[in-house]
């Protein structure tokens, strides 16, 4: 019964779950932005052919 008892009251594996919950989250967070930032980027790097281009 001193087993249960003990691994009831054990919080390891919900140390585990939240590091978990927030390693997912983060990465939802990176993901997102990348994402977003991949548009802006492309109108950048277009520009910046277009102008190189226009020099040759």
């Amino acid at each position: 019964m001193s087993t249960i008892s003990r691994f009831l009251r054990s919080e390891s594996g919900a140390t585990t779950a939240e590091y978990g919950i927030i390693i997912v989250v983060v990465a939802g967070i990176a993901i997102f932005v990348l994402s977003q930032l991949n548009g802006v980027m492309n109108i950048l790097y277009g520009k910046f052919g277009s102008k190189v281009n226009d020099v040759n």
